[in-house]
């Protein structure tokens, strides 16, 4: 273990350093370097966090090394998501709440890079501004390793070179973690929550830029649910598309349909069956097949966007949360939809499964929800009542999604079941109210387009918000 020592920041002297005179870049939470043809920066690069804690500073002429490439599209600091980082080390000693993220976890450096932490006042006094030392995540993210560490007790700065990107944390000694004692803010939640695992490149990283991958996303899932609209009416499309979900009915040994518009359903007739019988909570036994189908469908999906190791106990979390999300969005729309005197019926939906897995790995957002909700009736119900029956769905996600972020602050598991509880209901609010059928937007905005308005685009730009930080 390397020790930390009370020494000058000009002391490192294995990192070149540059005078800010001869050609600097400065930017603040993420910055493009700019490599030579020879891989070396060109210009001394300064990446500050937006808070003014964490300064990167990568001298000129270093290389460097993206997996063999030279080519970086984007570095990034972010704070950690406490769920994803031990807490303590190995010797006792605890983080002071000063924890970071450097992106993409898969480049390194030569010579290292300088990683500067500045402690605000009553965070230097409480840990006595001695004896603080940085660590990087070890590579399989278990432990903590020392990083040669400087103190400039009169500028509160810590820092340490850095030879590639990982987690990088300030410790001290016996220190109960300031974490523990400062309240999260409604943004810091939802950061938690929807932070994603971003060391693995993902498959278009060369054509989309990570940073517009959730655009992508969301363009990608509305296509293919155009797409799946223009079969249905498409004689030819249609002819193909039948076939191919024919074959998905007998792989899921019950009816799985993906055909989107009014008029396809009302072809081949799917609609809530007469001989339903309630088992528990007012769902018939397919509805719960179909729930504890789809529960599995949204833990594979967010597996696979936060590229999660397969352990138990996180697909466990991912399972019910997604098995009660689906369970109370259902029953909300269950309750308008009888007291409207209609049936209704959950629906497994294939292409909406598919969409959800093609951008879960190809653009590492999920955008689509694998199951949709029928109704039928005597009577033709009026828009207004249809409005009102689709609007119960997105609103109980809503909910649940605001729910689920009071999770996050009882730590351990339940940070892990909060960030899934809220990701996975925001999706299913948003993607519910896109005007494309099978989703209730459809009905909404067909009643009024204004108060469609009013919850769709506040909504969908809240997604984009949170998830192109």
């Amino acid at each position: 273990m390397l020790p930390a020592t009370t020494l000058p920041i000009t002391s490192l002297t294995q990192i070149p350093r540059e005078e800010p005179a001869n050609c600097t870049s400065h930017f603040t939470g993420s910055g493009t370097p700019e490599t030579g043809s020879d891989g070396r920066l060109n210009c001394t690069t300064f990446i500050s966090t937006g808070d003014a804690v964490v300064t990167l500073q990568i001298a000129a002429g270093t290389i460097i090394d993206n997996q063999g490439s030279s080519t970086v599209t984007e570095i990034r600091i972010e704070p950690a998501n406490p769920a994803s980082i031990p807490q303590v080390s190995s010797d006792g000693g605890a983080l002071t709440g000063y924890t970071y993220r450097f992106l993409p976890g898969a480049i390194s450096f030569d010579p290292p890079v300088l990683v500067s932490f500045t402690m605000k006042p009553a965070d230097w006094e409480r840990a006595g501004g001695y004896g603080l030392v940085l660590r990087e995540s070890t590579s399989d993210g278990s432990g903590w390793e020392d990083l040669p560490t400087s103190i400039d007790a009169a500028r509160r700065t810590v820092s340490a070179p850095a030879r590639h990107f990982s987690y990088i944390g300030l410790f001290a000694p016996g220190l109960v973690t300031a974490a523990e004692d400062t309240p999260q803010t409604v943004s810091d939640l939802i950061h938690t929550a929807t932070a994603a695992n971003e060391d693995v490149p993902l498959p278009l990283s060369s054509v989309i830029p990570d940073k517009y991958a959730p655009v992508a996303a969301v363009a990608a899932g509305t296509a293919l649910s155009l797409v799946g609209t223009m079969a249905a009416v498409n004689s030819v499309l249609s002819r193909l598309w039948e076939r191919f979900m024919e074959l998905l009915a007998k792989f899921f040994s019950f009816e799985t349909t993906a055909q989107l518009n009014l008029r396809e359903v009302q072809k081949r007739k799917i609609l809530p069956k007469d001989d339903l019988h309630s088992v528990m909570l007012g769902l018939s036994p397919r509805e719960l097949l179909v729930i504890g189908t789809s529960a599995v469908v949204f833990a594979a999906a967010f597996l696979i966007r936060d590229r999660f190791e397969l352990k138990i106990a996180t697909i466990l979390i991912f399972v019910c949360v997604g098995g009660v999300s689906t369970i109370l969005r259902d029953l909300a729309q269950k309750i308008v939809a009888y007291r409207a005197g209609y049936v209704t019926e959950y629906q497994f939906w294939g292409l909406g499964t598919a969409t959800m897995l093609c951008t879960a790995w190809l653009f590492g957002n999920v955008f689509a929800k694998p199951s949709r909700t029928l109704m039928r009736s005597g009577t033709t119900p009026s828009p207004k009542e249809s409005a009102r029956i689709k609007m119960a769905g997105p609103l109980m996600s809503l909910l649940l999604a605001i729910l689920s972020l009071f999770l996050i602050p009882l730590g351990g598991l339940f940070v892990t079941a909060g960030s899934a509880g809220f990701t996975m209901n925001l999706i299913f609010c948003v993607f519910s109210l896109i005007p494309i059928k099978p989703n209730g937007g459809v009905d909404i905005l067909a009643w009024n387009k204004f108060v469609w308005a009013a919850v769709f685009f506040p909504m969908m730009a809240l997604y984009l918000f949170i998830y192109l930080q």
